[in-house]
């Protein structure tokens, strides 16, 4: 825990310069306040600009399913696309390969399964992969109309009264 601790910290050092801008989860000092009011001013603007009447669309995807079909391969080629220091590459093909789980139920343990793909769900590296891995998956929209809190995004588009 503690080393990944330190891990998180030099990854997230790394790559914040190449993070979606619309991204609000994971970081720092950032949070859902600052997305509420990033969204909420975003809205205002685009209604105070426009001199007709006009109403302002939001699109809400969750992609929360995404989070256990992630693939260790494309996620390590993202983390080396998006600036991650040679060094720490092998100790994260190391920590995202031949993931195994065993399940204990009514105080019974399965026997180990191979994980074919997912993250490391609950832990500092495994947030860190998603929002490496769908750090582009909104590109289409443009950046100050998106906004995103880990594995959920908002979208806006500004519609002209059709009166």
């Amino acid at each position: 825990k503690v080393f990944e601790g330190y891990l998180k910290d030099w990854i997230m050092e790394d790559i914040s310069p190449n993070i979606d801008i619309g991204q609000y989860g994971g970081q720092k000092g950032i949070g859902t306040e600052h997305l509420i009011v990033c969204l909420v001013d975003r809205i205002l603007k685009l209604l105070d600009s426009n001199t007709e009447r006009s109403a302002v669309i939001a699109a809400c995807v969750d992609w929360q399913a995404a989070f256990d079909r992630q693939d260790p391969t494309i996620a390590i080629n993202k983390f080396i696309a998006l600036g991650v220091r040679p060094s720490l590459i092998p100790v994260l093909v190391s920590y995202l390969s031949n993931r195994k789980m065993k399940v204990k139920f009514n105080g019974e343990v399965s026997s180990e399964h191979g994980l074919n793909g997912g993250g490391p769900q609950g832990t500092l590296i495994g947030q860190i992969e998603y929002l490496v891995n769908s750090n582009d998956n909104a590109d289409i929209v443009k950046p100050e109309d998106r906004f995103k809190y880990i594995d959920r995004m908002t979208s806006i588009i500004i519609r002209p009264s059709q009166e």
